[in-house]
């Protein structure tokens, strides 16, 4: 990934790598990213950096960015966003692997499937991922999803299987 000050910013197998005229540096796990392996880098609108890893997605705010090209050898404060947050890992064979759309959402190609996320909602707490009933099972006896099931009368035990994926 080019930027417009000429500095190249490159994802490996060793964490990401940073060249500048006269000046390279490299954060790995040592600087605090959860895994090295990396696929991909891209710039949020807010000029945040998201690096697409092998354990999943990361952002790092564009001053923890600064204070790191400022002293290459800091840990650095980041948002890790794993397969508990719903981030599909596995590389595919193309690049690049991120993009960043015209409405600000980011976009990753794993080998799992096509993954969006939206920058400025990801760290707020007000999201709530639309909830799929998968089962209901009153008294132990499952009813079809098909149509609106009714119970029987003096229904005492209702089990309910649901998920809410929400990256």
């Amino acid at each position: 990934l080019v930027q417009k000050d000429g500095t190249v910013l490159g994802a490996t197998e060793f964490g990401l790598i940073e060249a500048q005229v006269g000046k390279g540096r490299s954060l790995t796990e040592t600087n605090g990213l959860p895994c090295e392996r990396a696929f991909s880098v891209v710039f949020d609108a807010s000029e945040d950096l998201w690096l697409y890893l092998e354990c999943g997605l990361v952002r790092i705010r564009k001053e923890e960015l600064a204070a790191w090209r400022a002293d290459p050898a800091r840990r650095v404060a980041m948002r890790m966003f794993d397969t508990l947050d719903g981030a599909l890992t596995g590389r595919v064979p193309f690049t690049p692997e991120a993009a960043r759309a015209r409405d600000g959402k980011l976009w990753f190609a794993s080998a799992n499937g096509l993954q969006v996320i939206d920058p400025s909602r990801a760290d707020r707490g007000d999201f709530v991922p639309p909830v799929h009933i998968e089962a209901i099972l009153p008294d132990r006896k499952p009813y079809s999803m098909r149509s609106q099931p009714r119970l029987p009368p003096l229904t005492r035990d209702i089990q309910v299987a649901y998920n809410a994926p929400g990256l």
